[in-house]
């Protein structure tokens, strides 16, 4: 499951636009490169950084391991011109400990974009309404998962 997080509130958007983020993002992360993170990750910053900016969480169905580090759920800043990018883990709502990294050959810029071009005024604080389209989030999912894998 994906989230969109604009300044710390959990953001409405169209399943079209759902998945238009999800192929900007992963059009973005295609050919990156998963490098050594030197980030590590504590709660407290971390829950207080999420109230500024552009922040996508991938969330999974079961726990998942990579490289020793387990997670439940990942943490993406949406930065404008990073062509880089820490990737939190999380655990049951907890972000502590080691980040995954990628070095993208481009940059977040049309995602950032196109995600703060189409926010919607309605804000809700349970989870989309409109679900989603597996299909996409699966390819999401499985695609950030085999870049983090090295």
């Amino acid at each position: 499951m994906i989230d969109i997080f604009i300044n710390g509130t959990k953001e409405e958007f169209s399943i079209a636009q759902k998945n238009k983020i999800q192929d900007l993002f992963y059009y973005a992360i295609m050919d990156a490169r998963s490098m050594p993170a030197f980030g590590v990750a504590i709660d407290m910053l971390v829950k207080k950084d999420i109230k500024k900016g552009v922040w996508m969480s991938i969330k999974y169905q079961t726990k998942q391991v990579i490289n020793g580090m387990p997670f439940d759920e990942l943490l993406i800043n949406i930065h404008k011109g990073w062509s880089g990018f820490n990737i939190i883990r999380g655990n049951k709502g907890v972000y502590d400990g080691r980040c995954y990294y990628l070095d993208t050959n481009s940059n977040l810029d049309e995602v950032h974009k196109y995600i703060l071009s189409s926010k919607r005024k309605n804000k809700i604080n349970n989870g989309f309404k409109n679900g989603t389209n597996d299909e996409n989030v699966t390819l999401l999912e499985n695609g950030i998962l085999s870049l983090i894998s090295f």
